[in-house]
């Protein structure tokens, strides 16, 4: 058989059961199989990560994890500090921009820490 990879990041070698996997007919998001299988998804979440708590699901890239962390604790007029030592700390300083959010955006050259004086 010839050999898959998964190109991002990558590349990733993908198991022949997760080939098979994704050749199986797709649930419907709204349907009965899915709720139950996203039931199953939580439940094995909550053990993984060894808590009793709901663990948070976004069906989005990190970026958009990373705005809705953003959006859902800063709020019009709040001010924020953002350290852009590269594109990680870029994307937190547009995340903040939608919150209409004062943002104090402290640029840093890398190579080691930042300080809360700079």
């Amino acid at each position: 058989m010839k050999k898959r990879h998964l190109l991002a990041p990558g590349p990733t070698p993908v198991f022949p059961d997760a080939l098979l996997a994704m050749a199986r007919p797709i649930l419907y998001h709204r349907g009965p199989e899915y709720e139950v299988l996203l039931g199953r998804v939580r439940e094995g979440l909550r053990y993984l990560f060894q808590t009793k708590n709901e663990v948070l699901l976004f069906t989005s890239s990190g970026t958009g994890g990373m705005e809705g962390a953003v959006i859902n604790t800063l709020s019009p007029g709040d001010r924020a500090l953002v350290i852009r030592s590269g594109k990680f700390g870029e994307r937190w300083g547009r995340s903040a921009r939608p919150t209409a959010c004062s943002r104090s955006i402290s640029m840093w050259s890398g190579g080691g820490r930042s300080s809360p004086t700079r």
